[in-house]
């Protein structure tokens, strides 16, 4: 006879420890072998990419109440602020899944409430050192165009670069995003500004001014060094 799972004594609490420092970062209770699993909220993926991480079975033969009430007393042990777990534990029965209005209510009650401070922490410590792929930086930039900032973040911002020079790697990212590109219409080439162009034409003519190809682009002349100008996406 198949014992019911709420009677069940095969659950266990289990610790995921990060493998840098040994530090727990994750506290829950499972059955079968979920310790394993890496289907996990963002934040745990991110600590566990950064760190490594190793598992340790707190106590095991458990029925399931006897486990969810280990891990909320855990959980309040360690601090929810050094922790990955989204919440206090012992809910979540096995098997119990939330219907999509469930989800959707949820997502709507949280929706521009600011996230708490140990919070907000956590998640900057997790992506200390971490790269993004030029795919992820893509999807970044094309949801933040538009949205414009607020003051506070604008003042922020200003604030954490006040006092510190700027490299001159910095310098160059900054000229091209103020730049425009500017294309040699005969020969197909790509510069990042009328700087750039110039600094390619005075290879063959010491004497080339950029203020000469800043009028043929804005079509003030048709020609400069004997090559026509334009910036990318205009027309001529």
């Amino acid at each position: 006879m198949k014992i019911p799972e709420k009677h069940s004594t095969s659950f266990y609490v289990y610790l995921h420890r990060r493998a840098t420092d040994g530090r727990v970062f994750y506290v829950g209770k499972g059955t079968g072998n979920r310790i394993n699993s890496r289907k996990r909220n963002e934040h745990w993926k991110r600590v566990s990419s950064k760190h490594g991480y190793a598992v340790e079975i707190v106590q095991d033969g458990m029925q399931e109440w006897w486990a969810l009430e280990l891990e909320k007393e855990l959980i309040a042990h360690h601090g929810r602020e050094t922790l990955c777990n989204m919440t206090d534990g012992g809910e979540g029965l096995a098997g119990f899944k939330f219907s999509e209005e469930h989800k959707k209510k949820i997502g709507d009650a949280h929706r521009g409430k600011p996230k708490p401070i140990h919070v907000i922490e956590a998640a900057r410590m997790a992506n200390i050192g971490r790269k993004l792929s030029d795919e992820h930086r893509k999807k970044l930039s094309k949801a933040k165009a538009g949205i414009p900032h607020s003051m506070q973040h604008i003042t922020n911002a200003a604030d954490s670069r006040r006092g510190k020079p700027v490299t001159e790697q910095g310098k160059i990212n900054i000229r091209k995003s103020k730049c425009k590109t500017v294309v040699c219409v005969e020969t197909g080439q790509l510069f990042d500004g009328t700087h750039h162009a110039t600094e390619w034409v005075k290879t063959f003519n010491p004497k080339a001014s950029q203020a000469a190809i800043c009028k043929v682009c804005i079509q003030k002349k048709r020609t400069a060094y004997g090559y026509t100008w334009n910036y990318q996406n205009e027309n001529t």
